[in-house]
């Protein structure tokens, strides 16, 4: 049986399967990119393997919300889970569960066009959430 990742790619606003791999430049390729980074982690282990550079571009990727926790992040992601020792395995969370958790934004400023009106309380330096280390090929 074959194993898959989740892709979510706010360009096409799809949410697909790719085929599960340990090859990090194949998930790079995957994302469009040199670096990944870890993102959105949750409780139960999974997290989106996204560009880390997405934010230090001059045009912004497409933006997705991850509906659960508000939580906005730009640019194709791979949906995932990690073990505790590190390794990449098939997500916990069911592409159909998924689906639903997920709001394609299309183009966004960063912490601004996100926030309800009157929160815009937030600088750029409070923006995202906590990060893994970046990985380059």
């Amino acid at each position: 049986m074959e194993e898959y990742f989740i892709k979510i790619d706010p360009y096409s606003e799809t949410i697909d399967q790719i085929k599960r791999s340990d090859s990090y430049a194949y998930l790079a390729h995957q994302l469009g990119c040199r670096h990944v980074g870890i993102y959105a982690k949750q409780p139960f282990l999974d997290a989106a393997m996204m560009n880390a550079e997405a934010l230090e571009t001059d045009l912004l990727p497409a933006a997705w919300r991850y509906v659960p926790t508000g939580e906005v992040y730009f640019g194709p992601a791979l949906w995932l889970n990690i073990s505790e020792t590190g390794e990449l395995r098939v997500p916990l969370r069911r592409i159909d569960l998924l689906e639903d958790e997920i709001e394609f934004l299309g183009f966004i400023e960063p912490c601004t066009d996100f926030l309800p009106l009157g929160e815009n309380l937030l600088d750029d330096s409070e923006c995202g959430d906590e990060q893994s280390p970046d990985i380059e090929f």
